[in-house]
């Protein structure tokens, strides 16, 4: 499978004003101080956590807040000028560049296609790839491999190595023409699903859960849908969400489904029966 590569960039929208408040200091470096605020990818985080190590020890009143929530929030924070430099793990539209941001590649970043070790498919096209990723090819047998289902992982929707991976495989991201994709959510962007009528318990069963999830992960992901203020409402998967905040777990695998509250409430109905 072929890796393909993207730019990592810094987007700036305004010329950081940064006071000197050192006084009588003979050196400039303490000369510099305020704060930097740094919004945008996860794929940033290492890359922006080595960078404000680097800046604290030459400029030590210089301080950087970052926050890791997606290429697109961070584009739109700056846009927006709720935040001083947006992280992107891909490339400006127009529309954006319109909008006054310019971008400064940092890096260049890689990205994969990976499979289960045990897979015995070792290599993919790019047109085969891109039909699994729309639902045209959902068994491994159509690929040479074993005679299983192929459960497709992708990034969450805002995502810029996403959407660079879409750009790349010539796919659009829409409900009609796309596959359920298993995403990582934070936990703490999780809500219960509202007037939910059941109770979540810790009890034998639940600990059982617990590790199971310590040893093999989460099996079965939930099933959520986007709340309005942010986050996700949890449709299916309560008590999954329960157990990994008990196992120490930052992360859930979820899949994202965009259902009416009627359809939603079946689902969630339905998901507890016996």
């Amino acid at each position: 499978m072929k890796k393909k590569v993207l730019s990592v960039l810094m987007v700036f929208m305004m010329c950081l004003g940064l006071a000197g408040c050192g006084g009588g200091s003979n050196s400039a470096s303490d000369d510099i101080s305020g704060k930097v605020s740094l919004n945008g990818s996860t794929s940033m985080e290492k890359f922006v956590n080595a960078l404000s190590e680097g800046i604290k020890e030459k400029y030590p009143n210089l301080q950087l807040e970052a926050q890791f929530t997606g290429s697109g929030a961070g584009l739109e924070a700056v846009a927006s000028k709720t935040t001083d430099i947006g992280d992107s793990s891909r490339a400006l539209t127009d529309e954006e560049k319109a909008k006054g941001l310019e971008e400064n590649i940092v890096a260049i970043d890689g990205i994969a296609t990976i499979t289960n070790k045990s897979n015995k498919v070792i290599n993919l096209t790019k047109d085969q790839l891109a039909k699994i990723y729309t639902g045209q090819i959902t068994n491994w047998k159509d690929l040479g491999g074993q005679d299983e289902a192929i459960v497709v992982i992708g990034r969450e929707a805002g995502s810029g190595t996403r959407g660079a991976f879409e750009e790349l495989l010539g796919i659009e991201d829409n409900q009609e023409n796309s596959v359920d994709k298993i995403t990582e959510i934070p936990i703490d962007c999780l809500y219960g699903f509202k007037n939910h009528p059941f109770y979540v318990i810790n009890d034998e069963k639940m600990q059982e859960t617990v590790d199971s999830i310590k040893e093999y992960g989460v099996l079965n992901p939930c099933i959520v849908r986007p709340r309005e203020g942010g986050g996700y409402e949890i449709i299916s998967g309560h008590r999954r969400k329960y157990a990994c905040q008990l196992a120490g777990k930052a992360k859930i695998p979820a899949i994202i489904r965009n259902y009416t509250d009627d359809e939603a409430t079946i689902i969630m109905v339905d998901s507890v029966r016996p």
